[in-house]
């Protein structure tokens, strides 16, 4: 997803303007702020990119937990700014 689906020019124009991007290094075993983190957001593995709407609550339905193209990351991040209730009605 590095490589390939985050540096797509699109998603780069959208997260710089619209969201706040943070990634989170698993590989530091220990780490209470991840294990919180882990926890909190019930990820059970990598990759996974939780989004939040601006009151911090997780879009649920908007949640991947695998390897995502550039176009499908692109239509989760736009419904983030729709209405909830168009949450439920992605793929």
């Amino acid at each position: 997803m590095d490589d390939i689906t985050f540096h797509h020019p699109e998603v780069v124009k959208l997260a710089g303007r619209d969201f706040v991007m943070l990634k989170v290094d698993l590989t530091q075993k220990g780490n209470p702020v991840h294990q919180r983190l882990l926890s909190q957001y019930a990820v059970k593995g990598v990759p996974t990119v939780v989004f939040l709407d601006r009151q911090g609550k997780e879009c649920p339905s908007l949640r991947m937990v695998d390897y995502l193209p550039p176009e499908q990351l692109l239509n989760r991040m736009t419904a983030v700014g729709k209405n909830s209730s168009l949450y439920d009605k992605l793929p």
